[in-house]
């Protein structure tokens, strides 16, 4: 169970039903829930969303995103900047 803080229209514009449900909250915000077993790929998936997140279940959700962010700061390092 994750909220997106984002409206239900605009993320269930972005992704196929099948990913879960989307309920709003208020004007702003949504609830996403899945039922999907798969932890990598819910944080990747969760991140696809595009918008910011805050997570309330299951609580191994969070160690699966600090896995994905250390991932890809890892890579945005090694992308030389540009002057």
């Amino acid at each position: 169970r994750v909220t997106l803080h984002a409206p239900a229209e605009t993320i269930r514009r972005r992704f196929p039903s099948h990913w879960g449900s989307v309920e709003p909250v208020d004007d702003k915000t949504c609830e996403y829930r899945t039922g999907d077993d798969d932890l990598d790929w819910l944080a990747v998936r969760i991140a696809m969303f595009g918008v910011d997140f805050d997570v309330h279940e299951p609580p191994e959700l969070g160690e699966h995103l600090r896995t994905v962010a250390r991932r890809l700061e890892r890579a945005a390092g090694a992308i030389p900047s540009r002057p």
